[in-house]
């Protein structure tokens, strides 16, 4: 996932809102002994492409996201 042309981690996973849209993407963040999760709002989602995602939010304010804990439900 990028903002703008910087890769600040990877898509781990999403959150549905009550209608299955999704409204938060959940971003692997950080280096490999720093490594947390980080649930970005759908909103700062400036384009998707093939495999980038680019985010209206600049480096620094991702790094600034609190990290979060996404209990994830199995089918």
């Amino acid at each position: 996932m990028g903002a703008g042309a910087i890769d600040v981690g990877h898509v781990d996973g999403f959150v549905l809102d009550s209608e299955q849209q999704i409204a938060h993407i959940v971003l692997e963040h950080g280096h490999l002994w720093g490594r947390r999760e980080v649930v970005i709002p759908a909103s700062a989602v400036a384009r998707v492409e093939t495999d980038t995602v680019a985010l209206t939010l600049s480096k620094d304010a991702v790094g600034a996201l609190p990290a979060a804990r996404v209990h994830r439900r199995r089918n």
